[in-house]
């Protein structure tokens, strides 16, 4: 039986920003990496760059990779510790809206195709996705977002050392 846990205060929407922009600079570096060294430079038979990049991600092998990029930074340590990178450093951690100990998979997986899927599906519009999901996390008193709502998930800040 999984562990029932209370709820913590909702994070702050300036916690909030700032973890995805630690993510977001992790993630493209990230993405610039697999793209660039191991997609074109690896496996697209020029190791040592001579020729200029062309990272089409409409190819089947390059989405492919990007797609599983994500699902490793954010998916994966979501449904481990419930925190990516940019939530850990801050603070943060993602929970379901009922306590429980763990995102299930099924809800990391729905959150991040939410988060993603705009930008992967529609490239350079795609940043207009993304807009609308930062709005729909500032406007509501509950601060979260389409994401959020949509995967049954809250991000929470955890209790500092000496607050309890």
């Amino acid at each position: 039986m999984s562990e029932v846990l209370p709820i913590p205060a909702p994070a702050s929407i300036r916690a909030r920003l700032g973890a995805r922009l630690i993510d977001a600079i992790t993630l493209t570096w990230a993405l610039g990496f697999v793209l660039v060294e191991l997609d074109q430079r690896l496996l697209g038979g020029d190791p040592f760059g001579r020729q200029p990049l062309q990272v089409d991600v409409t190819q089947g092998r390059s989405l492919l990779f990007v797609v599983v990029t994500i699902a490793a930074y954010e998916v994966l340590p979501t449904v481990l510790k419930g925190a990516t990178l940019g939530k850990a450093l801050v603070g943060l951690r993602l929970r379901t809206v009922e306590p429980s100990a763990r995102i299930p998979w099924s809800r990391a997986t729905a959150r991040a195709l939410v988060l993603y899927g705009g930008p992967v599906a529609f490239g350079a519009y795609g940043g207009t996705f993304l807009l609308v999901l930062v709005v729909s996390v500032v406007l509501p008193a509950s601060g979260r977002g389409v994401h959020d709502r949509l995967a049954g998930t809250t991000v929470v800040a955890l209790p500092r050392e000496g607050s309890e």
